[in-house]
């Protein structure tokens, strides 16, 4: 937070947060939403803070985080991460049945003629734990920050995959 103002700073690049980031990415929800029928009954809910709370749509409050990021660093710095994790889902919902056979993440074969690799993907994770974590009022630390500056040289973390 600003001392002058109290407003909160984006957690990456220390302008004002003026922009709340997805905590389920916006192109999955309305991919879900759009699959589901509509006479059905069904609606989607999300359980944060310990509590069930109903999706109305993409742009519902309860899928998005409090406002911990600029929107510069929301939207254009964190695209290509994005894109990185919709390949991600993507292949993972198209080769469901592959994981059953052998669980293995080929990541030659997710990001094969792509601009990213599974470091973006490892980026989009970050700023997703990133927002949370300001929620809770947790600092992030220097090297996360230095990791979603594309620095990949001594970072102090491993992200593991269980």
């Amino acid at each position: 937070m600003s001392e002058s103002d109290n407003s909160p700073m984006c957690w990456w690049c220390g302008a004002s947060a003026n922009s709340q980031a997805h905590s389920v990415k916006r192109s999955r929800i309305k991919q879900i939403m759009n699959s589901s029928k509509e006479d059905s009954g069904e609606f989607l809910q999300i359980c944060r803070d310990r509590e069930l709370r109903v999706i109305r749509g993409p742009k519902s409050k309860a899928v998005k985080f409090e406002r911990s990021m600029c929107a510069n660093c929301n939207n254009a710095r964190s695209q290509s991460f994005d894109q990185s994790y919709s390949d991600f889902l993507n292949y993972v919902l198209a080769k469901t049945w592959k994981f059953e056979e052998e669980p293995v993440i080929r990541w030659d074969e997710i990001y094969i003629g792509k601009d990213s690799d599974q470091r973006h993907l490892a980026r989009y994770l970050i700023n997703n734990f990133s927002c949370r974590a300001v929620e809770m009022g947790i600092v992030i630390p220097d090297d996360w920050i230095s990791f979603m500056n594309f620095s990949d040289d001594g970072t102090g973390f491993d992200l593991i995959r269980f």
